[in-house]
């Protein structure tokens, strides 16, 4: 019996890249090399910690996985079939500030995505208006990525499997050492042989 395939395989890291050019037409060669090593993981559920500075290219991890998804449920006759795949999926983005959870909304809507900012400000305008966030966002229906700021992030048991989790910290003035890493990963609880390591220099590209 064959094999069913994976993300992180040769054909399914074909298949990311034919959907990344078919729906950001923009992005005429697809994913960058290590923007592929990170991605295709995701989709197949594995955990990451990628490292590296900013625009470099990693926000593709709250957007590419999305899409690619979305894509393949919406069109199954145009990709190999038996890919792990989500039915509504969405992403949850840990940031340490309110500005750069707004950013990354901003960002996001130039894709089509629909983001929304989860910080104390949008909580009481919420209160304010009536409306009721968490209905809103257990639907799925009005957002796709909802980017909360740290400080009232809280870690709950028994998260859906639909949800897709990234952190977003600013790293870049830490010394990235082997015992520092090790200790990072250990607090996340990502331990040896159980995730994916990305690291790659933490100056910022001109």
């Amino acid at each position: 019996m064959p094999s069913r395939p994976l993300w992180k395989d040769e054909i399914g890291r074909e298949t990311i890249n034919s959907i990344v050019k078919k729906v950001i037409p923009a992005w005429t060669q697809g994913l960058r090399p290590f923007q592929l090593d990170l991605v295709a993981p995701l989709l197949n559920g594995d955990d990451i910690l990628c490292c590296t500075a900013t625009g470099d290219g990693k926000s593709a991890a709250f957007s590419v996985p999305l899409l690619v998804l979305n894509e393949y449920n919406s069109n199954p006759h145009l990709y190999p079939r038996g890919l792990d795949t989500r039915i509504g999926p969405m992403g949850i983005v840990v940031t340490p500030t309110k500005g750069l959870a707004n950013n990354i909304v901003f960002e996001l809507s130039k894709l089509g995505i629909h983001g929304f900012a989860y910080c104390r400000e949008s909580l009481a305008d919420a209160r304010r208006a009536g409306n009721d966030l968490t209905s809103l966002i257990k639907s799925g229906t009005k957002w796709q990525v909802i980017c909360v700021t740290q400080n009232i992030y809280k870690t709950k048991n028994g998260a859906s499997s639909q949800i897709l989790l990234y952190s977003v910290r600013n790293c870049s003035s830490l010394p990235w050492t082997r015992t520092r890493t090790s200790a990072i990963c250990n607090s996340l609880g990502l331990f040896p042989g159980a995730f994916h390591l990305i690291r790659r220099s933490n100056e910022r590209p001109n």
